[in-house]
């Protein structure tokens, strides 16, 4: 979910395109007000429940009393009541994708962390992190720079080689550098 600005357009386009067509640019959270004949928050969640679980979702939260999965049943669409109080539902996803994944399934990943990876290939492949793709993302492989490329359109894809290696990943804005320098350059003249 998200309900802050900016938005980043390329998660905007993907939500639209994945997850809840008639989604807020700016409030995606489930229970934003929508227009007429659009459809609801929970028949779109129905409708792309696969892509939930693409995206790594593993966890949907829903209001009191309702039950979101009501059209397909729970069991049907592989979810489970989680928790239930007088606030909200918490359901379980089966099955969601990892969020570091092999994209052919030759390689085993450790994760130690969300920026970190230890990897095991018995051939080539290219590792999927499921993390929003956007220039200033950096990763190393084995300490060598390595390309970050989107993958599915807005998570993030790497190569890797056959055989164990670390991978690290680290996010510096486009052109910090240059807001550095003019931070540096505001406080001398200050």
């Amino acid at each position: 979910n998200h309900n802050y600005l900016p938005v980043n357009r390329r998660w905007i386009e993907w939500v639209h395109g994945h997850l809840d067509r008639a989604a807020d640019p700016i409030v995606f959270n489930g229970n934003f007000p929508r227009g007429p004949g659009q459809p609801s928050s929970a028949e779109e969640l129905r409708r792309n429940l696969a892509a939930y679980r693409a995206a790594g979702v593993k966890f949907v939260v829903g209001p009191p009393g309702v039950d979101v999965f009501a059209a397909n049943g729970a069991a049907q669409s592989g979810t489970r009541l989680a928790y239930e109080d007088a606030v909200m539902r918490i359901y379980e996803l089966a099955n969601p994708a990892p969020y570091f994944g092999s994209l052919s399934g030759s390689c085993a990943i450790q994760a130690s962390e969300r920026t970190m990876a230890r990897l095991e290939c018995s051939q080539p492949d290219s590792i999927i992190r499921r993390e929003l793709y956007s220039p200033g993302w950096r990763a190393e492989v084995n300490g060598r720079e390595a390309s970050v490329e989107p993958y599915d359109e807005a998570f993030q894809a790497i190569a890797a080689p056959a055989g164990i290696s670390e991978v690290r990943f680290r996010y510096s804005p486009p052109h910090s550098r240059w807001a550095w320098l003019a931070a540096a350059l505001g406080l001398l003249a200050l």
